[in-house]
């Protein structure tokens, strides 16, 4: 190697200007770039130059400045908001790990020769003088593929610690488990390099590209700590595929699942695409396009600055006449004491119908048994205060509520005062607080009381769901069905569309910004360049013609009649009863005053 003195050291010169702005050789740094050794003594970096920002910033020798930061603590193999030049000496025999990177690599062979590998398994040999253009091949794929390989082949380490961590059921870690290799292998099946090769030459071949886009740049995601794995892999893998680099804000903790899923993660990856960090992530710090994943909330940033979850808004949940009371029993029992009632899309508050109240808390509390002992059953220690519950402490001191179940860990409560701090606090114990409702209109008054919610769950007639939905104030409904994969799921982001699928809160389109290009130039679009360059054009009068719009379409009801047809049809039924009856009366009464004063 060179830096063994094997071969002459590479020399670069930089140029700058004088005083007097004539161009001059810059002093600043010697012609020979310093060669560091990497780990292992595989390979040595030189670094002959490196900007951090594209166009550079050449004031001041804003430039030269950053570079000398870059010798004293080189980069990555890449820099997503500039340029690196780089000497790559390597040893004869020696092969490097197969690897991409998120750019554009011009490889240069000045001495020697190379072979290059693809993962294709087709190889080309390059002699001295020759040139490649490697253009970021594959990269996302493998980088999904690698993440896939490490969680699957480490499954019964990484499963393990999810069961000391939580304590939940081991079906409820597997589950948990299974859904972050599933979003993992959505992402990789989605990805389409032909289609993706199409959209960049779509501008060569004369074509639009209406919906061009490119990635944020770097994603910090700080993952929700209740199934940390899923919360992590859902943002994580969409952010990937869309090319971006990924920063991980994980909090220090005696759990043992964060640090083994992250270390298998960052050995998965290329070191310039992802890192771990502790301490708080600052958008001054990072210095480029960014978007920040808040899974916990924040009371920091708001839903603008990123994809921020708000886990203070309510999740509701409706239960009315006519529906399988059995069904909706099971359901919402899974959904508050599943996973240890911890999921951010357990119900806050369950509002039935009166006239079927009776029959749905003798439900839950049977499910809720079998539930809990499940729980009973699985491995690890109970927390120190598991069962101890100052929820029943208040409950009692208030007596606005008949406790219906106090099995540690699923908590039933029947509600009979409005003025409860059940319904004024947000819980923060496993509970299923169940208050009464008269009608669909009082369930909706309920809700719209705390304002807009993250979702709500609607066990009604289809009919009645329809009408329930329609006027609660909530950002995702789901009629007959709480989705298992959404109580592993962090809450969906405020200012995105709520839930991508109901399998994974978070899409690609979430980690890109649009970059569309257009070539083609319509018809209209040669006409209004030619007005505008001659007003006394044929066609301008034609052009700027303006027409009144036709009248508006009235929907026709093809479904017979409905309800505003049936009001009006009642109404004059009515009336016209009414006005036959008052008829006949009058008409009889004229008859016999006549009769009698008329006789025969």
């Amino acid at each position: 190697m060179a830096l063994q003195g094997n071969l002459p050291h590479p020399k670069r010169y930089i140029t700058s200007h004088n005083a007097q702005g004539q161009a001059i050789i810059d002093q600043t740094f010697p012609p020979e770039a310093p060669f560091y050794e990497l780990r292992g003594g595989d390979a040595a970096f030189a670094q002959c130059y490196v900007t951090e920002n594209y166009p550079p910033q050449l004031a001041d020798g804003a430039d030269l400045k950053a570079y000398g930061r870059f010798l004293e603590k080189p980069p990555g193999l890449i820099i997503s908001t500039g340029t690196v030049l780089r000497y790559v000496d390597m040893p004869p025999k020696h092969e490097s790990p197969m690897h991409q990177t998120v750019s554009m690599d011009y490889g240069v062979v000045l001495e020697g020769e190379v072979e290059l590998v693809l993962d294709s398994g087709e190889t080309q040999k390059l002699s001295r003088g020759d040139i490649c253009v490697q253009r970021a091949t594959m990269h996302t794929w493998r980088n999904l593929k690698h993440i896939h390989d490490a969680l699957f082949k480490n499954g019964a380490a990484i499963r393990q610690a999810m069961l000391e961590d939580t304590r939940y059921r081991s079906i409820e870690v597997d589950l948990e488990y299974w859904l972050a290799l599933e979003c993992l292998a959505k992402h990789f099946d989605a990805i389409d390099p032909e289609s993706d090769l199409n959209c960049e030459y779509a501008i060569t071949r004369g074509e639009d590209l209406v919906e061009g886009t490119e990635p944020i740049g770097v994603v910090v995601i700080k993952p929700a700590t209740h199934c940390f794995l899923y919360c992590l892999v859902s943002a994580l893998a969409p952010a990937l595929s869309a090319g971006n680099t990924i920063i991980i804000q994980a909090d220090q903790s005696m759990l043992k699942t964060p640090p083994i899923v992250l270390v298998l993660i960052e050995e998965a990856l290329d070191k310039d695409i992802f890192q771990t960090v502790q301490q708080e992530v600052d958008s001054i710090d990072l210095g480029c396009r960014h978007i920040q994943v808040l899974q916990n909330g924040s009371k920091i940033y708001d839903s603008s600055s990123g994809l921020l979850s708000n886990t203070d808004s309510r999740v509701l949940a409706v239960v009315e006449r006519g529906v399988d009371i059995a069904t909706a029993a099971d359901a919402l029992v899974v959904a508050c004491f599943g996973l240890r009632g911890r999921s951010l899309y357990a119900p806050d508050l369950v509002l039935v119908n009166e006239q079927v109240k009776k029959e749905f808390l003798i439900a839950v509390s049977r499910r809720a048994v079998q539930l809990v002992a499940d729980y009973t059953e699985s491995p690890g220690k109970l927390a120190r205060n598991e069962g101890k519950s100052d929820m029943i402490r208040r409950v009692y001191e208030e007596g606005f509520a008949t406790i219906v179940s106090t099995n540690p860990g699923a908590l039933i409560l029947d509600i009979h005062d409005r003025t409860s701090f059940l319904l004024r606090d947000k819980l923060q114990e496993p509970c299923l607080p169940v208050l009464a409702t008269t009608s669909m209109e009082d369930a909706i008054d309920t809700s719209r009381s705390y304002g807009r919610s993250a979702a709500i769950y609607v066990f009604a007639s289809p009919p009645a769901a329809k009408y329930l939905c329609q006027f609660m104030d909530a950002r995702v409904s789901f009629v007959g069905q709480v989705p298992p994969a959404l109580l592993f799921s962090p809450r969906a982001p405020e200012s995105k569309p709520s839930i991508a699928s109901r399998e994974c809160p978070y899409h690609e389109g979430q980690f890109t910004i649009s970059k569309q290009q257009f070539i083609t130039c319509s018809t209209l679009t040669k006409a209004l360049g030619s007005i505008l360059l001659d007003p006394t054009t044929a066609q301008t009068k034609s052009i700027l013609c303006v027409a009144p719009l036709p009248p508006v379409k009235r929907l026709i009801n093809k479904r017979g009649v409905g309800f505003f047809e049936q009001g009006i049809i009642t109404g004059v039924t009515l009336v016209i009863s009414v006005t036959v009856s008052f008829a006949g009366v009058l008409g009889y009464y004229i008859y016999n005053v006549g009769k009698q004063r008329f006789p025969c």
